[in-house]
C-alpha cells in the first residue's frame, strides 16, 4: 500500500519530485533546492500504539539529534486528511531550518515527513511544506 497527495500541481508548481526508484520519496524546491521527504511505516505489533498528541510530538524528535546547535524549537499537533500529526521544528542551527512531522492514521500506519532546508525558507515554501505534509493521504 502506497501514499498518495491531493495537490493542486499549479499552486505547488514549485515542488519538483525527484527520481529516486525504491527510495524515499522527495520533493525539492527549485527555489532553494531545500528537500521534503516522506516515508511511510504500518505497525503490526502486538500492542496498541499511543497516538496521543503528545506522542506524536515525540515521534517528530526522532533525528532531531543531527540538527546542531538550534535556537528556537517549536511544537504543534492537530488533525489532518491522513489523521493526526505531531510536529516538531528547529531553526538557527545546522541545518538553518529543520521540521518533522508525524502522520497516524486510526489503522496504526504512520508517514514521517522531514522538511530541511540549508537556508531559512521564505514564508510561502514553508507554509507550502507544511501544506503538502498536512494533505498527505492513502490511496
Amino acid at each position: 500500500m502506497g501514499f498518495t497527495f491531493k495537490l493542486d500541481r499549479s499552486r505547488f508548481s514549485k515542488w519538483h519530485k525527484q527520481d529516486n526508484p525504491g527510495g524515499i520519496l522527495t520533493f525539492v524546491h527549485e527555489g532553494s533546492e531545500s528537500a521534503l521527504q516522506f516515508t511511510y511505516r504500518k505497525y503490526t505489533g502486538p500492542k496498541t500504539l499511543d497516538l496521543s498528541p503528545p506522542k506524536l510530538i515525540q515521534l517528530a524528535t526522532n533525528g532531531i539529534e543531527k540538527v546542531r546547535d538550534p535556537k528556537q524549537r517549536l511544537c504543534a499537533s492537530g488533525e489532518c486528511d491522513f489523521g493526526n500529526f505531531g510536529t516538531i521544528v528547529l531553526k538557527g542551527g545546522v541545518p538553518v531550518h529543520f521540521q518533522a512531522w508525524v502522520l497516524a492514521s486510526n489503522r496504526a500506519e504512520i508517514i514521517y515527513v522531514t522538511y530541511i532546508c540549508s537556508v531559512e525558507p521564505d514564508a510561502q515554501e514553508a507554509l507550502e511544506a507544511h501544506q503538502m505534509a498536512m494533505r498527505t493521504s492513502f490511496e
